[in-house]
C-alpha cells in the first residue's frame, strides 16, 4: 500500500507568500514570520501588533492561511498564536469568500 505525497513547497513561494502578507500586516502594525515548514505544513509566527491583538485569530483565517494554502504543496497552515479549531477557522474562511463572491 503506498501513501500518496505531496511535494513539499517551494521555499521560495513560501517566502514570497509571506512577504506579501507581511506587507499588508506592517500597514496594520503587524506582521508574520515564517517559522518553520514541516513537510507540507507551513508554521509561522505572529509578530509585533498581531502577537496581542485580540482578532488574530481572523487575520490569521483571512490574510495568512489563504495566501500560504495557495502555494502548491502547502496543505496546513498553523500557528501556536491561534488557538481556534481548525473547523472555525474554516467556518471562517468561508464566510469571507462568501462574502467576497456575493458582496456585502
Amino acid at each position: 500500500m503506498s501513501a500518496v505525497q505531496t511535494a513539499a513547497p517551494s521555499p521560495a513561494d513560501v517566502r514570497a507568500a509571506l512577504d506579501r502578507t507581511d506587507r499588508i500586516l506592517r500597514g496594520h502594525g503587524g506582521g508574520v514570520k515564517l517559522a518553520r515548514v514541516e513537510g507540507s505544513e507551513v508554521w509561522v509566527d505572529l509578530v509585533d501588533a498581531c502577537e496581542a491583538c485580540p482578532i488574530r485569530s481572523v487575520t490569521f483565517a483571512l490574510t495568512v492561511q489563504p495566501a500560504l494554502r495557495a502555494i502548491p504543496g502547502v496543505e496546513e497552515v498553523r500557528s501556536h498564536q491561534v488557538q481556534l479549531p481548525e473547523s472555525s477557522l474554516e467556518r471562517l474562511s468561508a464566510r469571507s469568500r462568501k462574502m467576497t463572491t456575493e458582496g456585502m
